[in-house]
């Protein structure tokens, strides 16, 4: 299926705002408008390298953090790298679990989370670009607390709770009811805060994909259409990027007949193990060469 151009810069938008790792090219008929705090490289028409990669952080602001987008120090929630090959139509998306342990320069051994509390979305940038090998662009940084009020905003998402997911001990408290319901945004939020599920973080991610993709379902009703202000209200509020206007809608130019099975998503490959009492995500060492081997990020 082919995407007009301006469905494929709204859907880019989306995508960014809510840190979301599944249907990159199929949103965005919902907004327009999202906040730019500082412009990136500007590319010239044409001459836009034939791969970008994009940084793409989530902030839990509703968390024990008390992160907000400019505020330090703030643990990265979700970390994802998105590649977009302009050359041959194709996006890669890799999620890196948050726990992942990493040298980050100038600290040591630390989960991969941590640089952006220690040095800023800049340190966890260049922890990302050393542990990939990869050259990184731009970069977008969401607050969670922006879902929760685009969920409301939809009047809340149809979706099933495999289980009760219950943590009194975050803050705030999480409590979501099993079974199939409308969800409102606080008990979507709390299904992408909560932490402990049978896999950990790697369940954790797929949980947010399934729900995530309830999202989009209903993002692509016509009757969004109405909702463009307010929906674009929520976006310009909760998005901090790099990445200028102009070059985003030269790169939706560019990949306007991007077909949705070119979007690859990945997981950074591991397992879990606890190391001095903290529990880390270890990286399979011979699937992260291959990975790098690969060259999907680079140009």
């Amino acid at each position: 299926m082919k995407l007009n151009k301006q469905l494929i810069i709204n859907l880019l938008l989306i995508f960014l705002l809510i840190v979301f790792v599944y249907n990159l090219f199929e949103v965005i008929n919902v907004v327009n408008s999202f906040s730019l705090k500082s412009p990136g490289i500007i590319y010239e028409e044409g001459k836009i390298p034939p791969v970008l990669n994009i940084l793409v952080s989530g902030l839990d602001s509703a968390g024990n953090n008390g992160s907000r987008l400019g505020v330090e120090p703030a643990r990265a929630d979700a970390i994802l790298l998105v590649s977009l090959n302009i050359k041959e139509e194709l996006v890669n998306i890799i999620s890196i679990p948050r726990d992942t342990r990493v040298e980050i320069e100038g600290h040591g051994v630390q989960k991969i989370n941590h640089s952006r509390s220690l040095g800023g979305i800049s340190l966890l940038m260049d922890t990302v670009s050393k542990l990939l090998e990869v050259d990184i662009d731009y970069y977008f940084e969401a607050d969670f607390y922006g879902f929760k009020m685009l969920v409301d905003e939809l009047g809340g998402i149809y979706y099933t709770v495999g289980r009760e997911l219950k943590d009194t001990l975050t803050v705030p408290p999480i409590l979501v009811p099993a079974g199939t319901y409308n969800l409102n945004g606080d008990q979507a939020l709390g299904i992408i805060r909560y932490r402990n599920y049978p896999l950990g973080d790697i369940g954790r991610i797929k949980v947010q994909q399934d729900l995530f993709k309830a999202i989009v379902n209903e993002l692509l009703k016509p009757k969004r259409l109405l909702q463009v202000g307010s929906l674009s209200q929520i976006f310009y509020q909760y998005v901090k990027t790099d990445l200028s206007y102009k070059n985003l809608v030269s790169v939706a130019l560019s990949l306007r007949n991007i077909q949705i099975e070119k979007v690859n998503f990945l997981t950074l490959a591991g397992h879990p193990s606890a190391i001095g009492g903290v529990g880390y995500w270890i990286i399979n060492g011979n699937e992260l060469i291959q990975l790098k081997e690969n060259s999907i990020f680079r140009r």
